[in-house]
């Protein structure tokens, strides 16, 4: 079997890889093999699971919003986001509206009107409340 070979500089890699030893005296070549395989079956789950992949940095947020993770303040409770970010996109996803859509909601994008109306139903809310509390969200610039 032919063995490819790639030289590069770690860039600060170092650390978070020697971290990431799972085995004393593991090389670092083997640790980064198992880094890019894990990277790679990820990448490829969310594609067969249509999820939109986790971008670089915002992984913890990533996870935090498809598993339904959440810290969520008093303060919170009486926004758009907050109202979603108390429940998890597998509750969500019981309204119909597709699970992409939902994850790009839950990141603050606007509902189009008829996901406003199913969005209503699972949150305990009428539409018209939910018009509000998105109207209350682009005019203090914030949904959080």
């Amino acid at each position: 079997m032919k063995r490819d070979r790639l030289n590069f500089d770690l860039h600060g890699l170092r650390e978070r890889l020697e971290a990431a030893l799972v085995e004393p005296g593991q090389s670092l070549g083997s640790v980064l093999r198992q880094v890019a395989n894990l990277g790679l079956d990820l990448l490829e789950a969310c594609r067969r699971l249509k999820l939109p992949p986790p971008r670089l940095g915002e992984v913890e947020k990533w996870l935090m919003e498809i598993s339904g993770i959440h810290h969520q303040s008093k303060a919170n409770e009486e926004t758009f986001a907050g109202l979603l970010s108390g429940l998890d996109v597998e509750e969500i996803s019981e309204s119909g509206i597709p699970f992409e859509r939902i994850l790009l909601i839950k990141r603050g994008s606007e509902p189009e009107p008829h996901e406003i109306t199913k969005l209503a139903r699972v949150l305990g809310k009428t539409p018209s409340e939910i018009k509000q509390l998105i109207k209350k969200k682009y005019v203090n610039g914030n949904g959080h």
